[in-house]
């Protein structure tokens, strides 16, 4: 009796799924993960000196923009 190959036989999509997962989760974790973080800090009153902040919505943009040494530089 001929003993067949065993295993799970994948697509050529399947594959290429496979190789790019890593790729995707590098990216993900190195530039995805903390340009979110960045958005998300925007929006509350965070300092590096204390780990208590508030949400405090869009007043960090409205006092940059109102900051006519900020509309100079753009």
């Amino acid at each position: 009796m001929k003993q067949g190959k065993t295993g799970i036989r994948l697509t050529n999509g399947q594959v290429g799924f496979l190789l790019v997962v890593p790729g995707l989760a590098i990216f993900a974790g190195i530039i995805l993960y903390p340009f979110i973080s960045a958005i998300i800090m925007s929006f509350t009153d965070r300092t590096m000196l204390s780990p208590e902040y508030q949400y405090i919505g869009l007043q960090n943009y409205r006092k940059v923009f109102a900051d006519p040494y900020f509309m100079k530089t753009v």
